[in-house]
């Protein structure tokens, strides 16, 4: 072979390496934006929703709810049809900012797995924004000094859903095994830490909806409680399915968790996940490489396991969790 033979066989293997490696960082990309515009849509939509209670604020209503963050409240009003329009208010415990940053990260890994609507869109708004009603509460901002002032404006839910320790134990039964499947590896992903049933909404037909991440992608790694998410093997509404492999996945969950889990790039994770690249986005990276190598039951147990030697490890002990955990 001649050299210049040589050195147009060796440019051509190189051409095609090249063409190989952008054919996967386009479809990665492709995989982890998957939902992205939507999301953000849903964010616009609700800023454009959140100028209509200045308009009507002596007629709009509050009401407190409990186990939603810190403090949380929901605001009805008169919609332009004649109907009610909701909202709702929310100061999260770990500060504004975090809780609204969190839940657009968590809302995208849902987006990514083919579940929009499982994370209710949320936004940072200035409280303000709802003066002239009496009793709108506002963040302390004990977690940053940007946060005061502030509030998290939720999408909200739905009459139909109850949170899962209020909602009948057929409802959470009537949740399909790949729901919890995804469910689980989006709380793995995120290392969601209060995963416990009142942090899940559920409806006659067992549709889900996921709320307060809080303390997820590594808050409170060395502060306890810990309770494991309520969809993890053994818990309250958890997968039963073998996942012993990566390839016991669904194969969609499997693109999406590769995805994450070769992704190099951690500027490229923080266009698509809004949390910090140094102290967050490395837990979530590492518990794809985690479930990619060893599967998603030695994945969350690892993760069990060290909260239960810390000593952080708490049960739901809720009615509804103690039922299904014990197969009543």
């Amino acid at each position: 072979m001649t050299r210049l033979r040589r050195a147009s066989l060796f440019f051509l293997v190189a051409t095609l390496a090249h063409a190989q490696l952008a054919a996967a960082d386009g479809a990665r990309t492709q995989t982890l934006t998957a939902g992205q515009a939507q999301l953000k849509e849903r964010q616009a939509a609700l800023q454009r929703q959140v100028t209509r209670p200045r308009k009507v604020a002596t007629q709009a209503t509050l009401t407190g709810l409990k186990g939603r963050g810190a403090q949380a409240q929901k605001l009805s009003f008169p919609g332009d049809d004649g109907g009610a329009e909701r909202l709702l208010l929310r100061v999260p415990g770990r500060g504004t900012s975090w809780g609204t940053r969190a839940n657009e990260a968590v809302g995208m890994l849902a987006s990514q797995l083919g579940e929009p609507h499982w994370v209710p869109a949320g936004i940072d708004v200035e409280a303000t924004t709802f003066h002239g009603i009496n009793g709108v509460l506002s963040d302390t901002g004990r977690k940053a000094q940007s946060d005061k002032g502030h509030l998290m404006v939720v999408e909200f839910v739905g009459s139909g859903f109850k949170d899962g320790e209020e909602a009948p134990v057929a409802w959470l039964r009537a949740v399909p095994e790949a729901a919890r499947v995804k469910a689980a590896v989006i709380d793995a992903l995120s290392i969601a830490r209060d995963r416990k049933l009142a942090n899940v909404m559920v409806n006659e037909s067992g549709d889900l909806r996921l709320i307060d991440h809080d303390i997820t992608f590594g808050q409170k790694s060395e502060k306890g409680p810990h309770f494991a998410s309520s969809f993890w093997k053994g818990q309250a509404i958890g997968y039963t399915s073998r996942q012993a492999r990566f390839e016991d996945l669904p194969a969609s969950v499997q693109k999406v968790v590769r995805a994450i889990a070769e992704e190099d790039d951690l500027d490229a994770l923080r266009k698509v996940f809004p949390i910090s690249r140094q102290d967050r986005l490395p837990w979530m990276r590492n518990m794809a490489k985690a479930i990619v190598q060893h599967g998603l039951d030695a994945a969350v147990k690892a993760v069990v396991d060290e909260s239960t030697q810390k000593g952080f490890t708490h049960v739901d002990d809720t009615p509804n969790a103690v039922t299904l955990r014990n197969g009543r």
